[in-house]
Order: C-alpha cells, then structure tokens, then sequence
C-alpha cells in the first residue's frame, strides 16, 4: 500500500481471529441456546450502555466526551507500582535489544525506503504481539465516546500483557545484574530470587492489606487509599464494601431488623445472608420503611445519605467502615421513639 511494503501476517493474530471466537461460544453456555438472539443482546448491551457516573479528580464525568486520559492514568494509579516498574523496564529493554539487533542505521535505512525494518532479536514479533494486545483495550476505552462506568475493569484484558512486560523486564534486570557480579550458579539463583521478590512482595503485600475491596485499590504513586481519596477519586463501585460492616450489622442489628442495602441490591443481601456474611433474619427494605440503612461513599449515590438523614432524623451515622481510614460504609439505625 503506497509502497509501504507490510510483513507477512503473524499466525498469531490468525489463530485469534479463528480460535477466539470459538472459545468465547464454548466458555459461555448461556449462549449455548438461542445463539444468535443472545450474542446480539450482549453486544447491544456494551454499544449502547448508559453511562453511569464516575468522579475523576473531582470531576464528575457521566456523558461524553470523555477524557482520553483516563484509561492511561487509572492504569497508572491502580496497578501496583512495581509492577508498572518492572513493565516499563522491560519495554526499554525490548526495544534497545531490538535496535541493537537491527542496527539502528539499518533501520533508518528501511524507513526512508518506506519499509518496515526486520529485527533479528525479535524475528516472530513477540514483543509487538505484546505491546499490542496491552496498548488495544486502552486505546478503545480511551474514546471519547466509550463508557467509562466500571473503570478499570473495562480494560482488564490488557493487564495480562503487561504483567508478562514486567516479567521480562524482571529478567533483564536480573541478567544486567549477573553481568556485574558474576554468573556463579548461587549468585545467580539468588539474584533471581531477589528480582523475583522485589516485583511480587509489595504487590502481594497491598493485596493482603486490601482484600476484599479491590475496587477501592489506589498505588504509590497516588498515595493509595488516602491520596487517592484527597484528589477527590472514586472510592468504590457497586457497594461491595458492605462486606466490612457486615459483622456491627450482625452484632447491633435488631431482631427481624428490615434493611436499606444502598447500591448493593437486594440480590446481593440474599447472597450474604446464604453465605454467612449477614444475618438470616435481616430483611430488604427501602429507606422509609427500613431500621437499618447502609451508606456507601460512593459520589453518584451522595443523594440517598440526604434521605437516610430526612427519614430517620438523623446526620450521625452508628457505625463507619474505613480502608487505611478512608470511610467507605457508613450504617444509620433508626432513632427509637420517645
């Protein structure tokens, strides 16, 4: 095309094309079924999606446009700074052994005659096939027009890539190490062990510390939970943390108490009440009629707190939930009658 001769088409990407659409048919059975009507019920469901509020920075962004920043800096604050580390080492490590291998005169060279330079180091395009498949899902959500309702969850296919970024940038470090202090067989294993460790540990660490409420997680490089919370960021989705106020709803909840869930429906009782998490006798309830009402300081519902206050007479809340001392949940109980 315009003298721009392009590479042979990788079978990766033909094996993509052919197989993906398989596994997606097998790993689904409701699609099992009435295919066609139901594929095509998923597909509108994503093109025409509403879009639900979301605070970035303190703005409030529920329709487009939408910044294309956004995919890019909720990536960089919501994984794992040493992982984002490790990545970006290994990009540079890519691409200055690509460059060493195809000598970078030559590949001047093969610009100016409008062709893709060939890289020896490189010769099936791994390391394209990785940066792609990372830099794809991100780009789509970064359209202005794309919702950005679940935040990074929209783009979660593109974190595998950069995880096997950050292990080849683990690996380079390694060697870039061995290559000073010898390749001793001990030396070796150890330095390997310490690269290893000093991706995965802190990562690990911040998982330990945030488990259950992954959608809460903020890095380093924003000051986590409570820097993010500072710069006016969301601090959840979907009411997941009434997990945390589970066990004072339990021990403080009266008998039969009926209960307001907030944004987490009523379904999402009915699990908590199978698995052990909340009490069987505890029933849903909207707000007017409720004993028991649960607050989740998420912005979009900062309306719901002025009815819980308006219904019970109340602005003080019996019992707050907090991550690293962000308030995540907040639980009102209604005022006894004098």
């Amino acid at each position: 095309v315009w003298g721009v001769r392009m590479p042979a088409m990788p079978w990766a990407l033909v094996a993509m094309a052919l197989i993906g659409p398989v596994i997606f048919y097998l790993h689904w059975p409701r699609i099992w079924f009435d295919t066609f009507e139901r594929v095509s019920w998923y597909m509108k469901f994503h093109l025409t999606h509403t879009h639900y509020f979301v605070l970035y920075f303190g703005e409030n962004l529920w329709r487009p446009p939408f910044p294309r920043s956004y995919p890019w800096v909720m990536t960089l604050v919501t994984v794992p700074a040493g992982i984002l580390l490790a990545s970006a080492l290994g990009l540079f490590a890519w691409v200055k052994q690509s460059v060493q291998a195809g000598r970078l005169g030559a590949w001047i060279e093969a610009l100016r005659q409008r062709q893709l330079p060939q890289v020896s180091a490189d010769p099936r395009g791994t390391g394209v096939l990785l940066l792609l498949n990372f830099a794809f899902p991100i780009l789509l959500i970064a359209q202005p027009q794309t919702p950005i309702f679940g935040g990074t969850k929209h783009w979660m296919p593109a974190m595998p890539y950069l995880s096997m970024m950050a292990g080849f940038g683990v690996v380079w470090a390694a060697r870039q190490a061995l290559s000073v202090w010898g390749e001793q067989g001990a030396r070796a294993w150890g330095v390997g062990v310490m690269a290893s460790a000093a991706l995965l540990l802190p990562a690990a660490g911040e998982l330990y510390a945030n488990h259950p409420y992954g959608t809460s997680y903020y890095n380093e490089l924003i000051g986590s939970h409570r820097g993010a919370a500072d710069r006016k960021m969301m601090r959840q989705y979907w009411g997941y943390a009434i997990r945390g106020a589970a066990p004072w709803i339990n021990a403080n909840a009266p008998e039969r108490a009926r209960i307001w869930p907030g944004n987490a429906t009523s379904w999402a009782i009915q699990e908590y009440k199978r698995e052990g998490i909340l009490r069987e006798d505890l029933r849903p309830s909207g707000i007017e009629g409720s004993d028991v009402a649960i607050f989740s300081h998420q912005r979009s519902f900062l309306h719901s707190e002025f009815d819980i206050w308006r219904a019970y007479g109340t602005r003080v809340p019996a019992y707050v939930y907090t991550l690293d001392g962000v308030p995540l949940v907040s639980v009102y109980v209604r005022p006894k009658k004098p």
